[in-house]
């Protein structure tokens, strides 16, 4: 078959393939508007599950936090109408550790925005606690009395203050007591975050080399001399672009969750004093 008898089939299926390989991000970005738009559709006919169905293949092409805000915000409505109450009040706490200023974008009832407000107060509190306090401590300053002279009566000879002076210092400082030791509280390792964050970046490693296996059935299907080693190469190319772009979309997800469960870290706790001796 000649090149060109094929060429304009081959033309369709780059357009294709182009929305789930690496470089066709404005395109992912389109894809992401569509699927919030039918879940926010879906949602005021009171389709809620299958709002949720959309949300999650928006979330596969999310770039970006905030579009995983405005992902995680749409669940937290979904789940409270579905009166999955404890999924909801998570959900609203994730975005809004993300962004405390973050806000609906629905109107919604008196009591799912109380509830948004109370999760917006909860995640406040959490990075408050995230942040470092420094406390300014002002040293004292010491004032010295004028020498007085054996008797009680001050003298203004300084000959007479040194001698005074001289003779109430003592010749060597006193010996300490005992000592105090001060012990550091044991650092915690976030291992969930580090498991998390490689996870994510196993995938992106991942995704990036599926993507370019991708663009080579590309150009091998463009050189290829026989209809059926056309056919082949698409279905291949076609696979490896839908691995990648889930792949992406896992390493993503994977890294909102290293970052969400990091300020979800206890603070450690202040040292205490040990034994004194």
């Amino acid at each position: 078959m000649h090149p060109s008898g094929y060429r304009v089939p081959l033309l369709l299926l780059l357009g294709f393939l182009v929305v789930g390989s690496p470089l066709g991000s404005a395109y992912a970005a389109s894809d992401f508007e569509r699927y919030l738009t039918d879940a926010t559709r879906l949602y005021e006919e009171l389709e809620y599950e299958k709002a949720l169905e959309q949300l999650a293949r928006a979330r596969e092409v999310a770039r970006g936090t905030e579009e995983e805000i405005s992902i995680t915000l749409y669940e937290g409505i979904l789940f409270a109408e579905l009166n999955k109450w404890e999924q909801a009040r998570a959900s609203f706490l994730t975005a809004l550790l993300l962004n405390p200023q973050a806000k609906l974008p629905v109107r919604v009832s008196p009591k799912l925005s109380r509830e948004f407000e109370a999760q917006r107060e909860r995640a406040r509190q959490v990075l408050a606690k995230r942040t470092p306090s420094a406390s300014a401590s002002s040293p004292g300053s010491s004032r010295s009395s004028p020498a007085s002279a054996p008797g009680g009566v001050p003298t203004d000879r300084p000959e007479q203050k040194s001698k005074q002076g001289a003779r109430l210092m003592p010749e060597t400082p006193p010996a300490p007591t005992g000592l105090v030791e001060v012990r550091e509280p044991a650092r915690r390792i976030p291992v969930v975050p580090l498991v998390l964050l490689g996870a994510g970046v196993v995938a992106a490693g991942a995704g990036t080399a599926f993507g370019l296996a991708s663009r080579d059935q590309v150009d091998a299907a463009w050189s290829a001399r026989y209809q059926s080693e056309v056919i082949s190469h698409q279905a291949q190319a076609q696979r490896s672009a839908r691995t990648a772009n889930i792949l992406f979309g896992t390493a993503g997800a994977a890294a909102v969750g290293a970052l969400v469960s990091w300020l979800l870290l206890p603070s450690p706790a202040a040292p205490s004093s040990g034994e004194t001796r």
